[in-house]
């Protein structure tokens, strides 16, 4: 099989995984990767945090998840968007949860706890908070004792705040040939410094493979783009699209773009 078929194989299968276990597109302790290229995490002080948490026999879940308090308005159909994202990643991550959705957060560490079904243990980052948008990213891992390894686990949500709706990629932009050339285009100037910062160290020959590892055909990146197979965010100053790789390389990689390189590309509801 030539190498491009299988790399279209490859972003096929993780696009499918990830969808599976994060249908949209958590707790104390885990370190979200998907800051801005600034690292500059928003810090607000009317949003309450709560954990979904199942602790039994069989499992350790551990689910964190912003709520905005009565003093923002519309806070009731804005938290119930968050919570329904958070209510789909457990049904569909877990089969039955039989926890408190509305829990305090806990510090859980893996691998000094017993249990003998799952475990899942999210956090989440607040990237943009302001009158138009609200974007947030959910990250952390999920592990069946019947894996070979835990997985990564990566979700996002944007909502339109004056609406009370969320939004996907394609709500916001037109995603045509030249969209796709621009995402190709800053995922080769961004994953060789941008992995090197992650992992702390990058072989040349697999740097060179992930490197062209997005130059599948058009059709199918932008088939992907439009069915939201890569979770989408947004900062003060960029989109950032959430990009799946293989596990030894972190799992997922985020690319950035700037929101002035995006004009052209706006759809007639948001210009």
């Amino acid at each position: 099989m030539k190498l491009k078929n299988q790399i279209k194989l490859l972003f096929t299968f993780l696009s499918i995984l990830l969808l599976a276990f994060t249908p949209l597109s958590g707790c104390a302790g885990y370190q979200s990767k998907a800051n801005d290229p600034n690292e500059n995490i928003i810090d607000t002080d009317y949003i309450i945090s709560y954990c979904a948490k199942e602790k039994s026999n069989e499992n350790r879940i551990f689910f964190n998840y912003p709520q905005f308090n009565e003093l923002v308005p519309n806070a009731d159909k804005l938290n119930q968007l968050i919570e329904n994202l958070v209510i789909n990643a457990l049904q569909r991550s877990e089969g039955e949860f039989k926890g408190n959705l509305k829990d305090s957060p806990e510090i859980w560490e893996w691998n000094e706890d017993e249990y003998i079904y799952i475990a899942m243990v999210i956090d989440y980052s607040i990237t943009r908070d302001d009158s138009d948008y609200f974007s947030v990213t959910f990250e952390g891992e999920f592990n069946h004792k019947l894996a070979a390894h835990p997985l990564n686990y990566f979700n996002s949500l944007i909502i339109d705040v004056k609406k009370c709706e969320p939004v996907k990629l394609s709500d916001l932009y037109i995603i045509d040939i030249d969209f796709v050339k621009l995402v190709r285009k800053k995922y080769k100037e961004q994953i060789r410094p941008g992995l090197a910062k992650k992992t702390g160290s990058l072989l040349e020959d697999v740097s060179e493979w992930v490197e062209e590892s997005l130059s599948s055909d058009d059709t199918f990146l932008l088939e992907a783009l439009h069915q939201s197979s890569f979770h989408c965010f947004f900062t003060d100053t960029a989109l950032g699209i959430n990009i799946p790789l293989g596990r030894v390389m972190g799992d997922h990689f985020e690319i950035f773009i700037d929101y002035e390189e995006l004009t052209n590309y706006k759809s007639i509801s948001t210009r």
